[in-house]
């Protein structure tokens, strides 16, 4: 048989879109700067729930809707 398959070289798989590993600077504030370690993108990161509230240290604690395992 003389119809064989040439055999084509895989290109490697080039991706289009980065796969960002974040580099996250200490939380100083509300929000802290990230550098992708791969691309370079930047994008900023919230240091809290956007929705939390803070009540502190002397605020109200809620109380378990559950009893606490191992507490008697």
């Amino acid at each position: 048989m003389r119809n064989k398959l040439k055999e084509v070289p895989e290109e490697p798989a080039v991706e289009k879109e980065c796969r960002h590993y974040w580099i996250i600077e200490g939380a100083k504030g509300a929000t802290s700067r990230g550098v992708c370690k791969f691309c370079g993108a930047e994008k900023e990161f919230h240091n809290s729930w956007p929705d939390a509230t803070h009540a502190g240290r002397d605020g109200p604690v809620p109380e378990p809707s559950e009893p606490v395992r191992g507490a008697s």
